[in-house]
């Protein structure tokens, strides 16, 4: 039984927390049947930054320095290594998920690292400690309370930018972050050919959004009473000033008593007219091909198949890629992708006349993923990076009309690799990995056991 010292007779070396512990697992993986022999007797509260021995302390030992009243709970995790705040947590001690509370907000990171090593001792998810899930050097900070609970670490997504794209007058870059080969590069495709065709002109037809709260009532007439209070001028006076005291933003327009709570977000409608020449010589295809193919595909198509709000090519796909980059919800691309996309001929057949339309693109610039600091840097190269200084609102409003804009890229672009049959070769020769991947070491689907 090897014994791990950092002593000698004439030296004597400290060695950081995350050292100590990183020379723990290396000895537990190498020895998984032994034991790590505990420490000689000494009054437990020092910390292993000054100790010169490695040691991982009995259960005993971490209890009585964690519930030391004496201290708080975040000085006394400071004494322990994470291999002994792991063995806290394996005995109900500590609970993972208040890790962040308990070491305190100068220690978030050293919070996820230690919840990853306690994930990591069940054999389901072993893997997740030694795992290429990044965490380290991560503002945590912006996260804790805001964006998600539980953190083991973060999820990278490659970042590209399309365009750019001349959106009612003003270039726009088109941030992307996707992981779907050609995607940038199409959007990039169908800008270019909206911008020689003039750039892309937006309406925003609504900006609001509603919400349908249920209140229940004893009774039918107190219900209708009610009902009636709020349609009168002094009940929606009364809720408006209600409302809008909870908000620095939000602004009550109306209320219907009936309503069954239909979301509206930003409604947006993005046109363009591009010249018969740049459809040949840019997009590749013809006027005609095109309308053709919108009718039969999107239109059509998407009705034969039940689609409801989806009388588009892939609308989806660039607002999802925006929604990452910019810190948006993504659960909300359901909504915010209902979209109908019109292509018909103009000025005598010669040209193309094509336009989204999105009723409902829930976005903003203030809260939620938009105060990551990653999140921030796309919107600060959008211009529109938190609430706009004059106009409440207009910020979102813009990044509304450059992702419709930036959306009638990419449907443009599309439909005009599926008219020249170019969609197929064009996966088959940007859309792989140029890493071999491995094959799995056990069967994906598990056979019969034997």
């Amino acid at each position: 039984m090897s014994t791990l010292t950092a002593q000698s007779s004439t030296t004597t070396t400290s060695f950081s927390a995350h050292a100590l512990d990183l020379k723990l697992k290396q000895v537990r993986l190498a020895h998984p049947e032994q034991s790590l022999p505990s420490p000689p007797s000494s009054n437990g509260a020092s910390s292993p930054v000054e100790r010169d021995y490695f040691y991982l302390r009995s259960l005993k030992e971490c209890v009585e320095i964690y519930e030391d009243e004496n201290r708080g709970k975040s000085e006394s995790l400071a004494m322990l290594s994470d291999e002994e705040v792991v063995l806290l947590a394996d005995n109900g001690k500590v609970a993972p998920h208040a890790l962040e509370k308990l070491f305190g907000m100068n220690e978030l990171e050293r919070a996820v690292r230690v919840r990853r090593a306690i994930i990591s001792r069940s054999p389901a998810t072993k893997t997740l400690e030694s795992s290429s899930i990044p965490y380290e050097n991560y503002d945590y900070s912006r996260v804790i309370g805001a964006c998600c609970e539980n953190v083991v670490g973060y999820i990278p997504i490659p970042l590209g930018v399309a365009g750019p794209l001349n959106v009612n007058g003003t270039s726009f870059p088109i941030p992307m972050a996707t992981a779907e080969g050609t995607l940038v590069a199409s959007t990039s495709r169908g800008c270019k050919a909206l911008n020689a065709g003039g750039g892309v002109s937006t309406v925003l037809v609504g900006d609001a959004m509603t919400r349908g709260p249920a209140i229940d009532f004893p009774s039918i007439k107190v219900a209708a009473q009610a009902k009636a209070w709020v349609d009168s001028a002094e009940g929606y006076a009364e809720m408006k000033a209600a409302f809008e005291s909870t908000s620095r933003f939000a602004k009550l327009k109306s209320l219907k008593t009936a309503m069954a709570g239909r979301t509206m977000g930003k409604s947006v409608v993005a046109e363009a007219v591009i010249p018969g020449h740049i459809v040949k010589t840019v997009l590749k295809t013809t006027v005609g091909g095109l309308c053709n193919l919108n009718v039969k595909k999107n239109l059509i198509g998407s009705a034969m198949a039940g689609s409801i709000g989806g009388f588009n090519a892939h609308a989806s796909n660039i607002l999802t890629a925006i929604f990452l980059a910019t810190g948006q919800d993504p659960a909300q691309n359901v909504e915010s992708s209902m979209c109908m996309t019109l292509m018909e001929p103009t000025n005598n057949g010669e040209d193309l006349l094509c336009s989204v339309t999105m009723p409902c693109i829930e976005v903003g610039t203030v809260g939620g993923g938009t105060v990551l600091a990653a999140q921030q840097g796309v919107l600060e190269m959008l211009g529109v990076k938190g609430a706009h200084p004059q106009q409440p609102g207009k910020n979102a409003q813009t990044l509304a009309r450059v992702i419709a804009s930036a959306v009638l890229a990419g449907e443009l672009s599309l439909l005009s690799a599926l008219a020249a049959g170019h969609l197929i070769k064009a996966h088959m020769a940007h859309n792989r990995s140029q890493v071999t991947t491995p094959a799995a070491s056990v069967p994906v689907t598990p056979g019969p056991r034997v």
